[in-house]
C-alpha cells in the first residue's frame, strides 16, 4: 500500500543499550528530552520513529535534552514528490520520504544524502510511532498556514547561503564573528612577540587558527565549529555611520539611517535582506541563537530608523566611503510593504516573551514608536523633528501610513499594551513615563 501523498520523515534514534538488569535505554532519550518541527516540540520517547504528513516547504527539525538546554537542529525542504527524494520508496504512488540518522560521533541527526530505496512496508511498520505534523490551533501554537506564510519567501538558495551546512544550534556563531576573533588573536600574538623580542611564525599561527573552519573540529561545548550562520554584515548604532562624519552630519546619520540603508540596497538585493530577516527570526525563535537575535534587531533597526528613504519612490543613489556614487532601481513602497507584512506576521506568531525578554521591550518599543512618529510626523506638534514632515503628499508615505495603522499598531498595542496612536498637533508627544523620545538622551545607539 502506498504511503500518504505528503512527506514522511523517518527518524532513526540513537542505538539502544541494555544494562545488566535487561532494561533498554537510548542515550539522550529521557523524560525531559525534546524533539520538534518548526515551532512545535514534544517529549521524546524511545518508541519515537518520525513525523508524518509533513506539508511541502521549508521545515526546521530540532532537539534538546530539556527546555533549558542548547538546541540542535537541521533544516530540510520537503516536496511531497517521491521522484525528487533521496529516499525513493518502492511504490511510485507514495509520498516523499526523508530519512534522518543519529550520528554518535557528532551526537546529532544527519539527513541521508545517498540515494537509497525504502520499502513502503518498512515505513508502515513505524507509522504508528510517528507524530502527525501539527496543523490546527488545538494541537499547536502556530498553524501550518502561518508557518508557510513565515517561510514562503525564503528560497532554498537563500537558506543554503545563510546556513551552509544545514545544521544550526543555539550556540552557532557567524563567519564574521570568527574572523574578528582570529584577527584579535593574531594581533595579540604579534604584540607578545614584539614585547618578548621573539619571532612569530604567522603562517603556522594562521593555519592553527584555521582549524576551526574544519567541519569535523569540535569545540569544548561539543558543537561543530564548521556550523555557522552566514548573514550579511549589517551594523547597528555608531558603526552604521559614514567614516569621518562629524557635527551635524554625524547627528543626522545617527537619527536617520537612510544613508546606510541606501548603501546596503546598492550592494544587496532587497529580497535578500528580507529573506535574511525572516531566517534570523526563525533561528531566533526556535534556537534562541544570539547571532540571529542581533541580526534580526539590526535589520529591524535599519527599517525603523530610516526616514528619508521613504521619500524616494523607486530610484536610489548612494555615495560610499570612497566617494564613489552608485545608483540602482529599488521599489521602496514594495520593500516597506513587504517589511510591514512580515513584521505583522512575526508579531502575531512569536511568543510574547520574545519581545519582552529576548529582544527587550524597551529597545523594541523605542524603535517602533520612533518610526510611528516619523511616519505620522504631520500629526504631531511642530516641535517633532522628522525628515517626513510636510512629505505626506508622497504616495509611498500615504500607503505605508495606512498599512502601518491597520496592521502593526493594533498588534503592538495588543501584545505589549503600548499606546502608539498618533496624537494631533499641539498635543504632547511624550510617552506614558514622561520621556521625550525626541531627545537623544533617551535614544541609545551603542
Amino acid at each position: 500500500m502506498p504511503l500518504p501523498p505528503l512527506t514522511t520523515i523517518v527518524i532513526h534514534p540513537p542505538p539502544v543499550n541494555t544494562n545488566n538488569d535487561g532494561i533498554s535505554s537510548a542515550p539522550h532519550i529521557t523524560n525531559t528530552a525534546l524533539f520538534g518541527i518548526d515551532l512545535t516540540y514534544f517529549n521524546l520517547t524511545p518508541q519515537f520513529r518520525g513525523i508524518k504528513l509533513v506539508p511541502p516547504g521549508l521545515h526546521f527539525l530540532h532537539y534538546g535534552a530539556d527546555d533549558n538546554s542548547p538546541r540542535e537542529g537541521i533544516w530540510i525542504y520537503t516536496t511531497g514528490d517521491n521522484n525528487n527524494s533521496k529516499c525513493v520508496t518502492s511504490n511510485p504512488g507514495s509520498g516523499d520520504v526523508i530519512e534522518l540518522k543519529y550520528n554518535p560521533k557528532t551526537e546529532r541527526y544527519d539527513v541521508t544524502h545517498e540515494q537509497i530505496i525504502i520499502r513502503d512496508e518498512d515505513v508502515w511498520k513505524s507509522y504508528a510511532y510517528m507524530i502527525k505534523y501539527p496543523t490546527t490551533e488545538s494541537t499547536s501554537k502556530i498553524t501550518s498556514t502561518a508557518w508557510q506564510n513565515l517561510t514562503r519567501d525564503i528560497s532554498r538558495k537563500m537558506l543554503e547561503s545563510a546556513i551552509p551546512t544545514g545544521h544550526v544550534s543555539s550556540l552557532a556563531s557567524s563567519a564574521r564573528e570568527k574572523d574578528i576573533l582570529k584577527r584579535a588573536l593574531l594581533e595579540s600574538a604579534q604584540l607578545r612577540a614584539e614585547r618578548n623580542d621573539t619571532n612569530l611564525d604567522e603562517d603556522a599561527l594562521i593555519a592553527k587558527l584555521s582549524l576551526s573552519d574544519n567541519p569535523t573540529t569540535h569545540s569544548a561545548d561539543n558543537s561543530i565549529e564548521g556550523d555557522e550562520l552566514n548573514f550579511s554584515n549589517i551594523a547597528m548604532g555608531r558603526q552604521a555611520v559614514l567614516e569621518g562624519a562629524k557635527g551635524a552630519e554625524l547627528t543626522q546619520q545617527m537619527f536617520d539611517r537612510s544613508w546606510y540603508f541606501f548603501n546596503i540596497l546598492i550592494q544587496t538585493e532587497p529580497k535578500t535582506i528580507l529573506a535574511e530577516w525572516r531566517i534570523a527570526f526563525l533561528v531566533m525563535v526556535i534556537f534562541g541563537n544570539f547571532i540571529a537575535i542581533e541580526h534580526w534587531k539590526a535589520i529591524l533597526e535599519l527599517f525603523l530608523k530610516s526616514e528619508y528613504i521613504l521619500t524616494q519612490e523607486a530610484h536610489i543613489q548612494a555615495t560610499n566611503g570612497d566617494g564613489i556614487k552608485k545608483e540602482r532601481h529599488c521599489d521602496i513602497l514594495t520593500l516597506y510593504s513587504d517589511f510591514i507584512d512580515t513584521f505583522t506576521l512575526q508579531l502575531t506568531t512569536a511568543p510574547s516573551e520574545l519581545i519582552t525578554e529576548i529582544v527587550t521591550e524597551e529597545y523594541f518599543v523605542r524603535h517602533v514608536r520612533h518610526f510611528t512618529r516619523a511616519l505620522f510626523a504631520n500629526d504631531y506638534h511642530s516641535g517633532f523633528d522628522s525628515t517626513l514632515v510636510d512629505k505626506s503628499h508622497s504616495q509611498t508615505v500615504k500607503l505605508l501610513r495606512e498599512k502601518w495603522s491597520n496592521k502593526v499598531i493594533p498588534v503592538v498595542q495588543k501584545v505589549l499594551r503600548v499606546d502608539l496612536t498618533p496624537t494631533t498637533k499641539g498635543q504632547d508627544n511624550s510617552d506614558d513615563s514622561g520621556e521625550d523620545y525626541n531627545s537623544d538622551e533617551n535614544d541609545h545607539y551603542d
